[in-house]
């Protein structure tokens, strides 16, 4: 069996969650599947082993007036459907298979375009469409969480019938517990990945910011640097000396930091599935979450909620996680969750799904 894997998040640093799905699932299935993954350019992120690697001649950015280049691109389709004429299209992200008449499986994270386009703008209409175009032509959708599924039947219907949910796992991070944690004075709150839009962190700010926050209780950012914007934002606060900013981490580091925080913050409006959410629950780092359906459908009882629009429920939030018998009663629940979710599972039902589009 043979699946064509149409890189784009291997080759940057910020579709992390994306890459560490396909990066997860290609490494547990490439004993039974022959992958060729498809990079444009040179990867950001490691390839898992096993997987051969070829041009992905048709992303390559051509003019109008580049005659020439278009009627190459036009033998290079055709060619391609005679070299992988039976191979299964998965693109990583929304890119259409180049070839005429082949099968392809669509993988969902979200539905965050059709529902904060008012936040996000131009990338949104973009991604939508993007998006709309490869669900229609693909042989069978594979979304990461019910709720994402839910809202994909909502928005169109009629590709509903076609899709299956396969959760994402957490052993990647999760370390023994014996093993030492991060050292310090200090006691922090952890927020972990990209900060615009929907992703909701002037609300930290402003908790951070409120009299009622617990004294002595810093903030530890894992991301991008702050930029000049978010520096004004902070200064606006007034809480610079209580936000840190640790950029880009690798696993190992971020398994530290999530079982040194006292907690986890993911205020976000808008997810399709969360997988910091797992992250800090494998690392006994109890999570602090928006009080949305998918965090919810992932968590379980093994988090605190609050209302992602009122910093006030915020603070409320992060003093509950304070109380130690309520503390410790929300880490068990955290851990009794995990049990729904596996990396390995996840790799058996897309294998299973590689079957069924191959046997159509």
């Amino acid at each position: 069996m043979h699946v064509l894997i149409d890189g784009l998040v291997f080759e940057n640093n910020y579709q992390i969650g994306i890459w560490r799905l396909f990066f997860e699932i290609m490494s547990r299935t490439s004993r039974d599947v022959r992958y060729t993954l498809l990079l444009a350019k040179k990867p950001e992120q490691p390839i898992p082993e096993g997987v051969e690697v070829a041009t992905a001649f048709h992303r390559k950015s051509i003019k109008k007036h580049q005659v020439a280049a278009r009627c190459k691109r036009k033998i290079d389709k055709r060619l391609a459907s005679k070299r992988f004429p039976d191979a299964i299209w998965h693109s990583t992200f929304f890119s259409s298979d180049p070839r005429t008449n082949g099968k392809s499986i669509v993988t969902l994270y979200d539905m965050i375009a059709e529902r904060c386009f008012l936040m996000g703008g131009e990338w949104c209409e973009q991604q939508r469409v993007a998006k709309l175009n490869a669900l229609k032509a693909s042989s069978e959708v594979l979304s990461i969480s019910h709720s994402t599924a839910n809202e994909l039947r909502r928005f169109y219907p009629e590709l509903g019938r076609r899709t299956s949910v396969i959760p994402m796992g957490f052993e990647h991070i999760r370390i023994d517990k014996s093993t030492e944690t991060e050292s310090s004075a200090d006691q922090y709150a952890l927020f972990v990945g990209s900060r615009d839009s929907y992703k909701n962190f002037e609300i930290v700010l402003e908790a951070i910011s409120s009299p009622d926050w617990p004294n002595e209780l810093s903030l530890r950012v894992v991301g991008a640097p702050v930029s000049e914007l978010e520096k004004s934002l902070i200064d606006y606060y007034s809480v610079s000396g209580l936000v840190k900013n640790d950029g880009r981490v690798e696993d190992k580091e971020l398994a530290k930091l999530y079982r040194g925080a006292h907690c986890f913050i993911f205020p976000s409006l808008c997810e399709g599935f969360g997988i910091p959410v797992l992250e800090a629950q494998a690392n006994s780092c109890l999570p602090v979450l928006s009080d949305t359906e998918i965090f919810r459908e992932v968590a379980g009882d093994g988090a605190i909620f609050f209302n992602p629009r009122d910093s006030r429920t915020l603070v409320e939030a992060v003093r509950r996680s304070l109380d130690t018998l309520h503390r410790s009663s929300v880490i068990d629940a955290a851990e009794s969750n995990l049990r729904r979710f596996s990396w390995d599972d996840a790799a058996a039902k897309v294998l299973e799904a590689y079957v069924r589009v191959s046997e159509e």
